[in-house]
């Protein structure tokens, strides 16, 4: 079984060009069945490899690209809203959080007699590195861009460092390889045209903070965010926006001598960025009139971490990351700025996934969304 903790913060064309073609006549890419493909219980169970098709995964990239732009760097989201950290390739977990319900959600279930699962009526915040180092990159950001396109204002997508080029041109590429030697690299820059639009950072009922690495001395205002060009080709690009992806904080290795004073130094893990302290935490959230700041970026062994006296938190989706034992945990918010964290366990039992798998068939509830809409 998972668990969960609760505490409180108070108030609150060119493809064409290129050689792919986009689905016609009969073949139309149609995204409410494509997400029912995604969503069926076979493919939460399975463990082999992507079997989706070049084109299918064209046109989720090209479909979504559209959704992207009409969004800003600095997306503002109202709660009540769930929180999921770095992905990396796990379908299973990024299902399994999907699914995530607190008590009180269950409890609300019970009385209103919801007919449709949580991952259709709820709203989301992730924070980007959907992609590399687990087994089903492609099936991973593929389900989150449908749900992208059929639901665009209850999925918000935000850019990791994996989303960049200088980061996924090995790894990611390589997994297109599963693709035809004439499709892998188109397909595989297709996804980072898609993710040059993402943007970079959410700020949930004005009080908090959603970025993947964290935060930068040279962040004065929002407006530094929101002026930020796209597309943006590599995040590396921008100063401003390889802190917000790549920064961390100065606890990466559990060694760190707290000190008064706010603090920015190289962040000589990622040998770019910034690493910032508790002070600099506490100065950022004074400033921008914060509660709290949600990121990612680093694996921690419950699969959540605070600090500056939990006015930051980090959050880790993917289980047993890279064989090893740690935890995974998601974050809900609900609309009284109350948070819970629900730990995911490194693993479950066959009988567990298998429930889950029997329950999650989504078949007619997509039908029924997409003939009412979003």
């Amino acid at each position: 079984m998972d668990s969960q903790k609760d505490f409180n913060l108070g108030d609150s064309s060119k493809g064409e060009k290129e050689g792919m073609q986009p689905s016609t006549g009969n073949n139309q890419f149609e995204p409410f069945e494509f997400l029912k493909k995604m969503i069926q219980p076979g493919r939460v169970m399975k463990r082999s490899k992507n079997n989706l098709s070049s084109n299918e995964v064209w046109s989720v990239c090209r479909a979504v690209i559209d959704e992207f732009k009409k969004e800003q760097n600095l997306m503002e989201v109202s709660a009540p809203v769930t929180v999921i950290g770095d992905v990396h390739g796990n379908f299973h977990d990024l299902y399994r959080a999907l699914l995530a319900r607190t008590e009180q959600d269950i409890t609300d279930e019970q009385k209103s007699n919801f007919s449709t699962r949580q991952f259709v009526r709820d709203k989301y915040v992730f924070l980007g590195n959907y992609i590399d180092k687990g087994p089903r990159s492609i099936e991973c950001i593929c389900l989150l861009f449908a749900f992208k396109i059929c639901f665009p204002q209850k999925y918000i997508l935000l850019r990791g460092p994996h989303e960049c080029p200088s980061v996924n041109s090995s790894e990611f590429l390589g997994v297109m390889e599963t693709f035809s030697p004439n499709h892998f690299k188109k397909i595989h820059k297709k996804f980072n045209e898609a993710f040059s639009w993402m943007p970079l950072a959410a700020v949930v009922g004005q009080k908090i903070l959603c970025v993947h690495g964290g935060i930068s001395p040279r962040l004065t205002s929002w407006e530094d965010i929101r002026k930020i060009k796209r597309p943006l080709k590599d995040a590396t690009e921008d100063p401003l926006a390889t802190d917000l992806l790549f920064a961390d904080t100065l606890d990466f290795d559990l060694i760190h001598i707290p000190t008064r004073k706010p603090k920015y130094e190289f962040n000589v893990i990622r040998n770019m960025s910034v690493m910032y302290n508790e002070a600099a935490v506490t100065q950022f959230c004074e400033k921008f009139n914060l509660k709290l700041i949600i990121r990612s970026h680093m694996k921690v062994p419950f699969g959540y971490r605070f600090f500056s006296e939990k006015r930051l938190i980090t959050i880790f989706n993917s289980t047993g990351f890279q064989n090893e034992s740690n935890y995974g945990a998601v974050l809900k918010i609900d609309g009284n700025a109350k948070i819970t964290i629900i730990s995911l366990l490194p693993q479950q039992s066959k009988a567990e996934v298998q429930e889950k798998a029997h329950h999650s068939d989504m078949t007619s509830e997509c039908n029924t969304m997409s003939s009412k809409g979003p």
